[in-house]
């Protein structure tokens, strides 16, 4: 990977959770970080998990016959590192910003392709997600597992 950003998030592993209805309530944990289905915009899902947003096209309004879908991912913020000189600056990016959909004005240089594949059909499901960096393939894997509420 191109940078440490994405290995982070993806560190820290996802499990399964569910509270209510699908779609705008809907919620999965992975390796102790929650991700919340937030909202449809137009056919595209937005989900967030831990400062990262997913943009997931065609996945709006569907609770049944899930499947494959694709996306992109972008942090919310730039990301700081420190130097070996103790210097905090910017995170390296990739090279130049992409416009957040939704979000008119809004760009990120802290962006990559996701794809997302629910191994069940219907709500609520596990799902794998594969990341990669700005434009490279996806290579890393998430696994996504819903919270089911009482």
């Amino acid at each position: 990977m191109k940078t440490a950003y994405l290995a982070a998030l993806l560190a820290g592993g996802m499990g399964l959770t569910y509270s209510g209805a699908a779609i705008a309530d809907e919620q999965w944990t992975s390796n102790g970080k929650t991700i919340i289905y937030e909202l449809d915009e137009g056919n595209m899902a937005v989900l967030s998990v831990d400062g990262t947003t997913l943009y997931v096209e065609g996945l709006a309004g569907v609770s049944e016959d899930r499947g494959t879908y694709a996306g992109v991912w972008m942090l919310d913020e730039t990301p700081m590192i420190e130097t070996d000189a103790g210097e905090v600056v910017p995170a390296e990016g990739c090279g130049f910003s992409m416009l957040r959909p939704g979000k008119s004005g809004e760009v990120s240089e802290y962006w990559g392709q996701v794809e997302i594949t629910f191994i069940d059909a219907n709500f609520p499901s596990v799902w794998i997600g594969y990341f990669g960096d700005c434009f490279d393939p996806p290579s890393d894997t998430m696994v996504a597992r819903p919270v089911i509420g009482e």
